[in-house]
């Protein structure tokens, strides 16, 4: 018995992880080697609807504002956070003097939900892509879109914040480990 219950512990965790990978879909990694900062931006498409689970319009305004107030600074932060010993990317809002820019475009999200005996984590879809300040056309790296999932404690906000901080972590990871 203890042995099943492992191996679907395993197939589980397996499975989570396997949904979060990034996959490129335009440029090139090595086209990246050696950039230290970025200038982050996020889209938002004009007709994202977070299904709301909290009962009013307020929920609605209440999204909007903790977007810039506090999901976007724990995605920022957590970038910032992450080093390796050989490499340390940093992110900023305010970066005007960078060549490179960032774009986090979160295409859906699913604040999870809390129930008697059972809690969802928030599910983001999201993309990167990386362009340059002086030609905006140009893509050197663009990600396919792909799925985020935060943790399943607190309420709605704090968990859409965890599934930002845990974007920000990979996003992070996976840029100093691949360039």
């Amino acid at each position: 018995m203890a042995n099943r219950l492992f191996n679907c512990l395993v197939f589980f965790i397996a499975l989570s992880s396997f949904g979060q990978r990034v996959e490129i879909s335009r440029g090139n990694i090595k086209n990246l080697t050696g950039i230290n900062q970025y200038k982050v931006v996020f889209e938002y498409p004009k007709n994202l609807e977070v299904p709301n689970h909290v009962s009013g319009g307020e929920y609605q305004n209440l999204w909007v504002e903790n977007r810039t107030n506090r999901y976007e600074p724990t995605f920022i932060t957590t970038f910032n956070n992450f080093r390796l010993k050989r490499r340390h990317i940093t992110v900023s809002r305010n970066y005007s003097k960078t060549k490179y820019t960032i774009v986090v475009k979160i295409s859906a999200i699913n604040p999870g939900y809390e129930r008697l005996l059972w809690d969802q984590a928030a599910r983001l879809e999201a993309s990167i892509k990386i362009i340059e300040n002086s030609t905006p056309k140009t893509i050197l790296f663009a990600s396919e879109s792909f799925e985020i999932h935060g943790f399943t404690n607190g309420d709605v906000f704090e968990k859409i914040t965890t599934a930002y901080k845990e974007l920000g972590l990979r996003t992070a990871k996976f840029l100093c480990r691949k360039t």
